[in-house]
Formats: structure tokens, sequence, C-alpha cells
């Protein structure tokens, strides 16, 4: 990572530089495709050739936006939420190896590129096997916290290996977040699971005849205090 210096460019100005890639996701709401989007700003952080890059581009040619590769700037809101921009001579541009420098607008149009979007959260990419997974994590995520340079934002790691599709595992990510599913909301699928099992089990341990024979009692002692 890059740490803020006397020599980074947004230094002077109380800004942090961090080394990834930064896009905003732009999902549909819950309604449809139709329905009005929303975006989330997603840092896409790893070692140098983990395909960080590559990814970005898979996630712009799918609709979203990059806002900046390499070396986004940061600076702290009144909010407590963490503004990103890219520095202005690097605007537009991806480094893809092995196709070299992409002017992303010229290439997918002006909705390929915004200039700043809030830091919702972190992807780290991981050359390392899901194995390594805990039973906890492989049911509710293996949600993290990513600390760098003052910022405390959500984060999630994903491993590379395996030929995975990283771009629609980034995009289901974002809709987590976005929906407040993530490690520590009031709301986890996991959560909603375990009570429809309960249900299921405790309805499915009901005695039916007792039941309605007690149905029955309460219906004759209800017409017994109604005679005269």
């Amino acid at each position: 990572m890059t740490r803020p210096g006397p020599t980074d460019p947004g230094h002077a100005r109380g800004e942090v530089s961090l080394h990834g890639v930064f896009l905003a996701l732009r999902l549909p709401d819950r309604g449809g495709e139709n329905a009005p989007r929303t975006s989330t700003g997603v840092l896409i952080v790893g070692e140098p050739g983990i395909g960080k890059s590559e990814l970005a581009l898979d996630l712009v040619s799918r609709g979203h936006a990059l806002i900046a590769d390499d070396s986004p700037l940061f600076r702290r809101q009144d909010d407590g939420s963490w503004m990103g921009h890219c520095p202005f001579p690097l605007q537009d541009f991806l480094e893809v190896r092995g196709l070299g420098i992409l002017d992303l607008r010229r290439l997918f149009g002006d909705e390929a590129i915004i200039q700043q979007h809030r830091l919702d959260l972190v992807i780290r990419l991981e050359d390392a096997p899901n194995a390594s997974l805990s039973p906890e994590e492989r049911l509710r995520g293996a949600w993290r916290e990513y600390r760098e340079a003052g910022l405390v934002i959500p984060a999630l790691p994903l491993s590379v290996r395996g030929g995975r599709n990283l771009a629609l595992l980034v995009e289901t990510a974002a809709r987590v977040h976005a929906c407040g599913t993530g490690e520590g909301s009031r709301y986890n699928a996991v959560d909603e699971l375990s009570r429809r099992l309960e249900s299921s089990i405790s309805n499915a341990q009901r005695n039916p005849v007792r039941e309605a024979r007690e149905v029955r009692d309460q219906d004759a002692q209800n017409l017994g205090k109604e005679s005269p």
C-alpha cells in the first residue's frame, strides 16, 4: 500500500493515496433491471500481477465505471465517509498487462468513467485456496475490516484460483453490502435460513391428533359456558 507522505500529490491536501483499482458498481435496485440504479464504490486491492486490472476491465465491460487505476486519492468527509477520485493526469486510463495502457473513455464511452465516489467496500484478491475458509466463514462470508492510513472499510477477500467468475462475485458482494446483509448488520441470510429450519422442525413435531382433541375440548367448554 502507498501511504501518504511529503512527496505524495494528495498529502498537502490531507488526502490518502492507496494502491488499487477504484470503481463504481452500478447495480439495479431489487425491483429489477428497469428499477433505478444505485452505485457502490469498490476498491480492488491485491499483490501486483494478481489480476486487479483485468477484473476492473471485465467490470467496466459489464456497465460499471472506473474512477482510478493504481493511485486513487481519498479524503475523509464530515460524515465520516471517504470520497475517492483520480489524479487528473491518470483519469480515463487503465493499465492491463499484455494490452498496455487503455483509454477506457475512448473504448467504452463516457459512461465508463466517473470523477469521484464514496468508498463503500474493499475487495482483496488473494492467491489462496477456498479451503482456508472456516466453517463459519463458509456460511456467513469471510467479511473483514480494511484498515489503512486511517480508513476502516468493510472488506471481503476473494480467491483468484479455480477459474472463478470474479466479476460476478464482486457484483454480488456489492449487492450484499448495499442491502445491509454483511457481517454485523441487522439481517443475514444464515439467520433467516436458521429461523425457517427451526420453524419447519417445530411444525413437524406437532401432533395433529392431539391438537384436534384440544380444539374439540375447548369448543365443548365454550359451548357449556354459553348454555343456560
